[in-house]
């Protein structure tokens, strides 16, 4: 009894494996045996399998074998074979350019199960195709095609050329129009520049018509007059004097030789000014009439003497002392 149900149980496992392999299976198709080199033929596997069970198909790169180049995988179809099975039919696309009878080998597929089932070899034979190249040349597959004149885009270019050479000839006109406008104006009748003393002289003038100290104006006065002289002392003497301070203006004059009486006498001035500007100093009534004095002298003795010119307009200034 005990050897019979051992039997039973041994052909019950192997009806049972039977089965569940029958569910797991792969057949490999391809769509024609053989073809013309560079062109393409469809190679599908298709599997049978459980519904519910996954299959690793051969991982393939750029060729399936060697000579057979993969240009295309295709999207999986599945078919319902039943309630428990599937078949699974995977494409590729294969081609070859060089003139040979391919094999293809069986690949093995695994199932998640760990059964392991293995495709039927295929073979593929590619040809040539042999030309006469005496009879028949190599040429295009159609001719070259020539389109049709733009002419909207031809006139369109033109009208934008022509906008373009009349926008640099405005310009052009514009600019040397402008030049000859300011050479319109003679030279000869410019009145050239007056000399640095006669300016000076001219504004010491105001100054003193102004009387400011009758007004007790002692700051504007005293910073018009030192005005005054930095101004003569720049344009005479080409120094940079509206920027300096007393001390470095009295330098600068000693440095270039200027008289040391002069010197000395604007020395004061400068002094006396700045008290009055900075230290807020009340200067007599004398202290106003020194200072213009002392500014008219250093003018008068350091102006620059300059020969008679005809063009030269200027009133006669008359200094009083």
């Amino acid at each position: 009894m005990n050897r019979f149900l051992l039997v039973f149980a041994l052909l019950f496992n192997c009806i049972f494996v039977s089965l569940k392999a029958e569910n797991f299976s792969v057949n490999a198709h391809i769509d024609s045996s053989f073809l013309f080199i560079g062109e393409q033929a469809g190679l599908s596997f298709e599997v049978i399998q459980q519904k519910n069970e996954k299959v690793q198909l051969p991982l393939f790169s750029d060729t399936i074998v060697n000579g057979l180049e993969l240009v295309e995988r295709q999207k999986p179809d599945t078919i319902v074979l039943d309630k428990e099975n599937i078949k699974v039919l995977h494409k590729f696309v294969i081609t070859s350019f060089d003139t040979a009878l391919y094999y293809i080998p069986p690949f093995s597929l695994y199932n998640n199960n760990g059964d392991t089932v293995k495709s039927n070899p295929l073979s593929l034979k590619v040809f040539t195709i042999d030309i006469d190249t005496v009879q028949y040349q190599i040429a295009d597959i159609k001719p070259i095609y020539e389109p049709p004149f733009n002419w909207k885009g031809f006139f369109i270019t033109l009208l934008y050329i022509l906008l373009a050479l009349l926008v640099i000839f405005a310009i052009y006109w514009f600019i040397r129009r402008f030049i000859q406008n300011k050479k319109l104006i003679p030279t000869d009748e410019l009145e050239p520049e007056l000399p640095a003393h006669v300016i000076a002289l001219e504004m010491l003038d105001a100054i003193k018509n102004e009387k400011r100290w009758e007004r007790g104006e002692a700051k504007i006065y005293y910073t018009e007059l030192t005005e005054v002289l930095r101004i003569y002392i720049e344009k005479r003497y080409k120094l940079n004097a509206m920027e300096s301070t007393s001390e470095e203006i009295l330098t600068l004059l000693k440095n270039i030789g200027v008289n040391r009486e002069i010197i000395s006498s604007l020395k004061t001035l400068l002094n006396l000014s700045d008290l009055v500007k900075f230290a807020k100093w009340e200067p007599m009534l004398d202290d106003y009439l020194k200072s213009l004095s002392i500014a008219y002298s250093f003018v008068n003795e350091t102006k620059e003497i300059i020969e008679d010119n005809p063009n030269l307009t200027s009133k006669n200034i008359e200094i009083e002392n």
